[in-house]
């Protein structure tokens, strides 16, 4: 939901969702990092290099990460890591991800065994597949790797060195938990005491995760 276009009144939370950066509140390192990938990939014509989001839950790493899409016109994927088992399913899920976004969240949950072959496919642009005595390729189309963790120990460092920045998200101050709150409200256009604001941004442990469940 585009938070400029009030045509179509959205009838619950998961209904509104930031399309540009100037739509999210907070975040301001972040949002300049991006925007300045974003404004080099158009400039250069190059596709945006694989990115490492780091930070607590519930603090909009998949709405940061749906409007670079947004701001890159490019489809946007979103995958969560513990889904995938096997290599079989990982290969299904980078062949699905072409010329777009691929957000693979909490993408630390991947096997050592299963981010080595990321690794690979990052590396070559290729699949391999090994049957009997013969190893089959399959070529990759372009897309740019999200990744996003709360625990980036557990990730292995030749996948850290692979994404070519790393942006981290802070917890939230109550100013911006409340303005974050009211934003919502104006777009879902429901009726509050402007007090409640301010009483739901002081219980929401600056997250707004936790924040937006209060408020609906």
């Amino acid at each position: 939901m585009d938070f400029d276009n009030q045509e179509q009144t959205p009838t619950e939370l998961r209904d509104v969702r930031p399309t540009s950066f100037s739509h999210i509140i907070g975040q301001e390192n972040a949002k300049q990092a991006l925007q300045i990938a974003v404004d080099a990939s158009f400039h250069t014509g190059n596709r945006l290099e694989e990115l490492l989001v780091l930070g607590p839950p519930g603090l909009g790493k998949t709405a940061l990460i749906q409007v670079v899409a947004e701001e890159l016109a490019v489809p946007f994927m979103e995958v969560l890591a513990q889904g995938i088992t096997n290599a079989a399913e990982l290969n299904s899920m980078l062949l699905s991800a072409s010329d777009g976004v691929l957000f693979l969240d909490e993408i630390a949950l991947l096997s050592p065994q299963l981010q080595h072959a990321l690794l690979i496919v990052l590396d070559k642009r290729r699949i391999f597949l090994s049957g009997g005595k013969s190893v089959q390729s399959i070529p990759v189309a372009p897309f740019t790797l999200v990744g996003a963790t709360t625990d980036p120990d557990k990730l292995i460092s030749p996948l850290v060195d692979r994404f070519r920045q790393v942006i981290h998200l802070d917890f939230y101050s109550l100013d911006e938990l409340s303005k974050i709150v009211q934003q919502r409200r104006h777009a879902l256009r429901w009726e509050y005491e402007p007090e409640l604001f301010a009483e739901i941004a002081q219980r929401a442990r600056q997250t707004p995760r936790i924040a937006l469940r209060l408020l609906g």
